[in-house]
């Protein structure tokens, strides 16, 4: 087996997630954060035959890429990567030692939904980094949908906003942390619940990220 560009993108994505992962029987890869406020899920096209725990993920992915592009053949407790005359053995990490989502996650409900492109996530994050703040606000004033980049401590400070260009007809502002937008380069189909947890889902690749949303959020 050798691993696709797509399914190394996505690796290393969820390694900023997470440095461990258990790779599970199957084509299905998910990630979650140790502080349990991300959750991150992609179908790849690779199949697994066994599962896979790796304790130090970037290791790993900077192994492949010394390697160049390996064959990988998956024994019972470790890997073997091959590449030309060079061979190397990859033991596995017992999953007691990993965090890993043990269930799906089931949207409580559906009250924002919006669409939000893979150029306006990028400008978010400059905007956060040229701004020195950490808060990202989705906010509703019963007519339009923004998301700004602000500092909720100093609601008269410096502010970056984006117009998504959506109706609504609630008044909300639901805050993220800048440091949890972890999105890999996509297009995404968002949908917010007042139970504060918010659902990122890919378009183009189709992977799917649960994020937490503050207490501090305010709901009419």
């Amino acid at each position: 087996m050798k691993l696709s560009k797509q399914t190394l993108d996505v690796l290393r994505n969820f390694s900023a997630i997470n440095a461990n992962i258990l790779i599970k029987k199957g084509s299905k890869l998910s990630t979650l954060a140790v502080a349990k406020n991300i959750m991150a899920e992609v179908t790849v096209t690779e199949k697994f035959d066994k599962e896979v725990g790796i304790f130090n993920l970037p290791e790993l992915l900077g192994i492949i890429q010394m390697m160049g592009d390996p064959e990988i053949k998956l024994e019972d407790k470790f890997m073997t990567l091959s590449e030309g005359d060079s061979k190397l053995r990859y033991v596995y990490a017992d999953s007691s030692i990993l965090t890993y989502p043990t269930k799906d996650i089931k949207m409580p409900s559906e009250d924002i939904t919006f669409n939000i492109d893979s150029t306006q996530l990028m400008q978010i994050q400059k905007a956060a980094a040229a701004l020195g703040v950490q808060d990202v606000a989705v906010v509703g004033n019963g007519k339009k949908l923004v998301i700004q980049v602000t500092d909720k401590k100093n609601g008269d400070g410096n502010q970056y906003t984006i117009d998504l260009a959506a109706e609504t007809d609630k008044t909300f502002t639901v805050f993220f942390k800048i440091e949890n937008f972890k999105h890999i380069p996509d297009d995404y189909e968002v949908t917010i619940s007042t139970k504060n947890i918010s659902k990122f889902v890919g378009k183009t690749l189709g992977a799917t990220y649960y994020v937490a949303v503050e207490q501090d959020s305010e709901w009419s």
